[in-house]
């Protein structure tokens, strides 16, 4: 297990409102809001499938606008422009797959311990 996983998954399983709170705190501070909270949204999505999957921390995993909005209440464009500024801050990737298109996230655990944790 890498040493990114490993902290990950003690963060996960003591207190993962703790830890969403601390990063959101810093997140909002370098990017917005918004940004903070699809980002809590996203980790929570995968911290999801990770202990009830059993999946490695690395893996691509679906969320589309729909959910997120009922999860949120931002809309597309705020959805969008949040996700925008996570891809620029190199701490989620997003690929559109299949037909019609669906986004695909996957979470750079390496960036994220670097500049928030």
């Amino acid at each position: 297990m890498k040493k990114e996983d490993e902290i990950l998954s003690i963060d996960l399983k003591n207190e993962p409102e703790l830890v969403n709170y601390y990063l959101s705190k810093k997140m909002v501070a370098e990017t917005s809001i918004h940004a903070a909270v699809v980002f809590c949204e996203l980790k929570n999505r995968r911290d999801y499938i990770v202990c009830n999957k059993k999946v490695p921390y690395e893996f691509w995993f679906q969320f589309n606008q729909k959910e997120m909005q009922e999860k949120t209440d931002l809309t597309f464009y705020e959805q969008r422009k949040a996700i925008c500024q996570l891809v620029a801050k190199n701490i989620v990737r997003v690929k559109k797959i299949g037909v019609p298109a669906s986004n695909y996230f996957w979470i750079n655990s390496t960036e994220l311990l670097k500049k928030y944790l």
